[in-house]
C-alpha cells in the first residue's frame, strides 16, 4: 500500500519540479493538465484503500485525515502561486522548535538556571510577536484617525462659579 502511495506523491513532485521556474499562470495551467489527473487517481485509490483497512487503525485514521481535507490538500492545483507543500516554512521554524524542546526536556541534573531561562527565552518570540503586530496596527490606526475629545473633557473644562443663584 505504501509503495503505491509514494508512487503517486513522486509523480506529483515530479510535476512540481517541472513547473518550479515558471510563472504563476503557466504553473497553474500545467498543474491542472497534469497534476489534476494524478491527484484524482490518488483520491480514488485512497477511497478504495479505506475500504480495505480495519476501522480505527493508524492507516484508517491517516486515510480519513487526507480524505476529509482533500480540497485543502489539492488547492495548490488551482492556484499557480501556492506551493504544493509547506516544507519551506517548516524548515524555517525547525531550529526554533528543536531548540525549545531541547532546552525544555533536558533532564534536571543537566540543566542550570541559565539553561532554564534560555529555554523560556526561546518561547518569548512566539508569544510576543503577534502582540507587537497587533500593537503596531492599532498604533497606525490611532495615528491616522482624527483626534476626538473625550466625552468628559468638556465637563472638566467648564468653570464652576459656585454661585448658582440668579
Amino acid at each position: 500500500m505504501g509503495k503505491q502511495a509514494l508512487k503517486f506523491f513522486g509523480e506529483l513532485y515530479d510535476i512540481e519540479r517541472d513547473v518550479a521556474a515558471l510563472a504563476g499562470e503557466e504553473r497553474k495551467r500545467i498543474r491542472q493538465e497534469r497534476a489534476r489527473k494524478v491527484a484524482d487517481a490518488l483520491h480514488q485509490w485512497l477511497i478504495a484503500q479505506r475500504q480495505k483497512v480495519p476501522e480505527g487503525s493508524a492507516t484508517a485514521r491517516a486515510i480519513d485525515y487526507s480524505l476529509k481535507r482533500w480540497r485543502a490538500l489539492t488547492r495548490y492545483i488551482d492556484d499557480g502561486d501556492l506551493p504544493a507543500d509547506k516544507n519551506r516554512v517548516e524548515n524555517q521554524i525547525r531550529p526554533i522548535a528543536l531548540g525549545r524542546s531541547n532546552w525544555l526536556f533536558a533532564t534536571n541534573h543537566l540543566r542550570t538556571n541559565s539553561d532554564r531561562r534560555r529555554g523560556q527565552l526561546v518561547k518569548i518570540p512566539e508569544r510576543v510577536l503577534p502582540l507587537f503586530s497587533k500593537l503596531f496596527h492599532w498604533r497606525q490606526h490611532i495615528q491616522t484617525q482624527p483626534r476626538k475629545a473625550h466625552p468628559t473633557a468638556a465637563a472638566r473644562n467648564t468653570t464652576i462659579t459656585g454661585d448658582t443663584r440668579a
